[in-house]
């Protein structure tokens, strides 16, 4: 029998590896420092930028919306997708890692450094690929009540 689990619930096992995740990064920083610890975290979403080139190549601006909203739905986010003429914008609300790091004790702009890192880290891999897109942050959140809005940009 296959279990379906709620948006609810998958925000809620997404937060709860973040929080894990956040306490570790903790003990990391403690023994490391800030600096080497985010080049260390940045360095496990490089990953994704294949994904991402893949997707920037080969899909259509709606069916790139599409794939990235499934994405983001799946990592346990409720995003607004919206499109410009050259770009996806993912509008998240609720946010699993930024509510797991905040339980895990760490503070706003430890958070948004994490976040950044993962981004900038993601854009960096898309570039050394040459790729046909970019991603970036264009606002993050001020708080757990705020949003941030992330763009998939299509260089052609």
């Amino acid at each position: 029998m296959v279990m379906k689990m709620s948006s609810e619930e998958v925000f809620d096992a997404w937060k709860n590896g973040f929080s894990t995740y956040g306490k570790f990064f903790k003990a990391v920083t403690k023994e490391i420092g800030m600096e080497r610890a985010l080049e260390l975290h940045g360095s496990g979403y490089e990953n994704y930028g294949p994904v991402f080139d893949e997707m920037f190549r080969t899909l259509s601006l709606e069916e790139l919306g599409a794939n990235i909203g499934g994405i983001f739905t799946s990592f346990g986010y409720n995003p607004k997708i919206s499109q410009t003429s050259k770009s996806v914008l993912v509008t998240v609300h609720g946010c699993p890692d930024y509510e797991g790091f905040k339980e895990a004790g760490l503070d706003h702009e430890t958070i948004k450094k994490l976040c950044l890192c993962s981004v900038a880290s993601i854009d960096a891999s898309l570039q050394k690929l040459g790729a046909n897109g970019e991603f970036s942050i264009n606002k993050y959140r001020s708080d757990s009540d705020d949003f941030c809005i992330h763009e998939f940009k299509k260089k052609k």
